[in-house]
């Protein structure tokens, strides 16, 4: 596909243009992803969601799994968004309060043209706050001849109960590290 045909069909999806440098490799666009939602509160400055857009397959989704109902329960929560749906509820939570979120600790496995990346990352309220969550963002990809194009992005936050294994986290070596 040539970069005349890819224009064309962007426009028909009503879809952004990516950054060249945002998908290159996996690697590029997992961290692309961490830059679209990281920033001061919305009334400062809106997030950058054409970005996100521009990275995701259409019908790509989000998906937070995690035990604890809104309400205090310890019931299971399993939320699931489209890009839009992921946007509309983060413009929600980032409207009173700002967010930042980078990646501490890659893992990434590639099969043809495929690839998984484990990214165990780190959410700040500023960027040089003390973190207030970690967890693991699963995010799935798939490259079409010309860019990678994230299909999905699973994630967990850690819990007491639900600890970040030691592979996990930066300074292991190996996925069979301890922990």
């Amino acid at each position: 596909m040539d970069v005349e045909q890819r224009a064309a069909i962007l426009d028909l999806l009503g879809r952004p243009e990516a950054r060249a440098e945002d998908v290159q490799l996996p690697e590029a666009a997992v961290t692309a992803v961490y830059e679209s939602i990281s920033g001061p509160a919305g009334i400062q400055r809106e997030r950058d969601w054409d970005r996100l857009r521009s990275l995701f397959l259409p019908g790509g989704r989000f998906t937070l799994d995690r035990w604890g109902a809104p309400d205090g329960t310890s019931q299971y929560v399993l939320r699931s968004w489209d890009v839009e749906g992921f946007i509309a509820a983060a413009r929600f939570f980032y409207r009173e309060s700002g967010f930042y979120e980078w990646e501490i600790g890659p893992r990434v496995e590639r099969f043809g043209r495929v690839a998984h990346v484990l990214s165990t990352y780190e959410s700040r309220i500023a960027p040089d706050g003390e973190p207030i969550s970690r967890g693991i963002n699963s995010v799935q990809l798939v490259f079409d001849g010309a860019r990678w194009w994230a299909a999905n992005l699973v994630f967990d936050i850690e819990r007491p109960e639900n600890p970040i294994p030691g592979r996990y986290l930066p300074g292991a070596s190996r996925p069979g590290a301890e922990g």
